[in-house]
């Protein structure tokens, strides 16, 4: 027959449902800037770990563009996640069974407990997972230093979008009651940001 184009199989029609889909927008943190906001950041400014720096690059600009830290945006982890997370990152690659047997006292729960939430942090993409028999057996998508770093970018980020100066002013005095170490860091981070653009 003449006049018609070739014609258009379904899954032509349907490639869209093949790209890979938006990652979701970042949870904005509701006005006005709550003191929850800042025992968080005071929290992650305290801890021995290499947060506080990815913080203050984020502050001075930095990090976001750089790739300092993954892109994705993590949500903090709840009780039980993190407990959970401290065994896979201490002891992978773990089976529910072997996290469960290790977590003991206060931290003890259920075979099932302990099952529901591996497979949650699964999806959340925080372990990733292979058939042992017929148990999953599980080991972390990034790294303890990592994650942490990611959820302080993440965090740093969504306060200065939904806050600016004042955020920017909250950071400088938490850093201060922190630490005041870390001001000089600061400024140090700042200066290299500005001589960079030169």
């Amino acid at each position: 027959m003449t006049g018609r184009g070739p014609l258009v199989g379904r899954s032509s029609l349907n490639s869209g449902a093949l790209r890979p889909k938006r990652a979701a927008a970042p949870r904005p943190i509701k006005a006005p800037f709550t003191s929850g906001d800042m025992d968080i950041v005071r929290t992650l400014l305290g801890r021995e770990s290499d947060v506080a720096p990815v913080l203050l690059m984020v502050v001075a600009g930095q990090g976001l563009d750089e790739g300092i830290v993954k892109k994705r945006t993590w949500e903090p982890l709840g009780h039980l996640e993190a407990a959970v997370m401290e065994v896979v990152w201490a002891r992978a690659p773990v089976t529910a069974r072997e996290v469960c047997d290790r977590m003991t006292g206060a931290e003890e729960r259920a075979y099932t407990t302990i099952m529901t939430t591996m497979d949650r942090l699964h999806r959340k993409g925080l372990l990733v997972r292979e058939k042992d028999g017929l148990a999953w057996r599980y080991a972390p998508a990034l790294g303890k230093a990592e994650f942490e770093k990611a959820l302080a970018d993440g965090l740093a980020a969504e306060i200065l979008h939904a806050h600016g100066e004042v955020a920017l002013s909250a950071f400088v005095d938490a850093t201060a009651e922190v630490d005041e170490g870390l001001l000089d860091r600061l400024a140090q981070i700042i200066a290299q940001r500005r001589k960079g653009r030169r």
